[in-house]
């Protein structure tokens, strides 16, 4: 097998609230193929993957994975070969491989979304496209880029019934089934899909992976999720208190901590584990979301390190400051990646420089200040720019 050679090329399947089909969710959603599910896996995309993936060839669509492997060492790719290889073999088999169904089906099926986090976009978020609507020309840069390229297109429901169906029948009853959003617990067809999950029986069998902000005031989602007793929630928190808010706006800390209370109590079976969205935003504040988990008794983990927009990315501060973030980190190994990659670039001092502008300008558009939650950054700006 190639050094690039990745399982979901056969056993995943992650769709998009811009539409199209694709492997996983870290796969470039440019590179989709677009068209049925039923011609997908006979389209030239496919072919094209296939003939790189088998000759080890990193697909320009996988270009994530290929980064990450450089940087740390980690990526979605060799996630999922330690997957494959717990579930099913201790190496990987190709034939195997073509023969069964869909192990990993990633459901993104709308950009509805009750909140419009500092780092997303207005294709994973509704309130985002709004906001962008009103201020097309004085929002946060990276947010006006992919409007321009996506304001014409169906976020909200993207797939048609007939598409969900098929996305249904993909699968197989040890499947892993991925909701993410948008924020899924308000969107229909993730509801309906795990009502339908039930109807068939299936809730005994597969095992959910869940996103959710837990900002929903009517949790009937935890009420569907309660009939599967497999299952990993990973919350969608970046921070605590009124950081969580600020990073996340505009959620309530009061109501996420409520909700995550009644998930704990309905889904006793379920797996918990936190992975925040590490950037520029939340590096000073790491340790107090894991004196959060450890009080109370949650998994957490730091790989989801954030790499654009490039003005939040933690790479980008002065080595002074890229030391303070660490000292406040020294104690937790499963800060060992972030320690490995935050020194991998040179300060850039016009993309810090770009991140307060930036904050700027959202905090005129929301009614907001950074100053007063994120107090390092304005130490930082005050210091260096």
């Amino acid at each position: 097998m190639s050094d690039t050679f990745c399982p979901l090329l056969y056993t995943g399947i992650a769709t998009d609230p811009s539409g199209g089909y694709r492997p996983c969710c870290r796969f470039r959603q440019t590179d989709s193929f677009r068209g049925s599910l039923s011609d997908y896996k006979s389209s030239e995309m496919y072919k094209k993957l296939e003939q790189d993936f088998l000759t080890g060839v990193w697909p320009k669509g996988c270009i994530d994975c290929e980064k990450n492997e450089e940087r740390n060492g980690q990526s979605k790719r060799l996630r999922e070969i330690a997957n494959y290889k717990s579930k099913y073999k201790q190496e990987l088999d190709l034939n195997h491989l073509k023969s069964i169904k869909y192990d990993l089906v990633d459901l993104r099926l709308s950009n509805k979304c009750n909140l419009g986090c500092l780092s997303c976009n207005p294709k994973s978020s509704s309130l985002i496209f709004d906001e962008l609507k009103k201020h097309t020309d004085d929002h946060l840069k990276h947010m006006e880029i992919i409007f321009n390229g996506v304001k014409e297109l169906n976020l909200t429901t993207p797939y048609p019934d007939k598409e969900i169906n098929k996305l249904f029948d993909c699968v197989d009853k040890t499947s892993r089934i991925y909701f993410t959003g948008g924020e899924p617990s308000i969107v229909k067809g993730a509801l309906k899909f795990l009502q339908r999950l039930i109807d068939e029986g299936y809730n005994e069998t597969v095992t959910l992976e869940f996103n959710s902000n837990f900002q929903t005031n009517n949790p009937k989602f935890i009420d569907l999720l309660s009939y599967f007793p497999k299952g990993l929630m990973m919350p969608s928190i970046d921070a605590i208190g009124t950081r969580a808010e600020y990073i996340r706006y505009p959620s309530d800390w009061n109501q996420i901590q409520k909700n995550i209370k009644l998930f704990t109590e309905k889904c006793p079976t379920w797996k918990m584990r936190f992975a925040p969205t590490i950037s520029i935003l939340n590096i000073f504040y790491l340790d107090e979301l894991v004196e959060f988990c450890k009080k109370n008794n949650y998994d957490y983990s730091f790989i989801n390190i954030l790499f654009g927009p490039e003005y939040f990315n933690i790479t980008i501060m002065p080595d002074k400051w890229k030391d303070i973030a660490l000292e406040k980190l020294k104690h937790i190994p499963e800060a060992n990646g972030i320690r490995k990659y935050i020194y991998s670039k040179e300060t850039n001092l016009d993309r810090l420089q770009a991140c307060r502008t930036n904050l700027n300008r959202g905090d005129k558009i929301r009614n907001n200040d950074f100053r007063k939650v994120l107090p390092e950054l304005m130490e930082m700006f005050n210091e260096c720019l």
